[in-house]
């Protein structure tokens, strides 16, 4: 099978790549309440509840990193327990 391009050389296919961006792993409080479609606050209750789980990102002293952080695959699981069973 021959694939032509367009100059008519049958041996130059035309390629067409697609690049899909891939968005960031981890989300901030922001970015997880606009990705949840929730307000930043019930973002905060689902987190304080134990609902939803953050990352906890060791400080330099002993502590740990306060910034809200949370895992976008942890996000998916729970859109897809949350979602309501046919």
């Amino acid at each position: 099978m021959e694939t032509a391009s367009s100059s008519g050389d049958p041996k130059r296919a035309l390629v067409t790549l697609t690049v899909v961006p891939i968005g960031p792993r981890v989300l901030d409080l922001h970015s997880t309440a606009a990705y949840l479609g929730l307000s930043e606050w019930t973002v905060r209750e689902l987190e304080a509840a134990g609902t939803l789980p953050r990352l906890r990102i060791p400080g330099p002293n002993a502590g740990e990193v306060r910034k809200l952080l949370f895992d976008r695959s942890d996000l998916d699981r729970l859109i897809d327990a949350w979602k309501e069973k046919a």
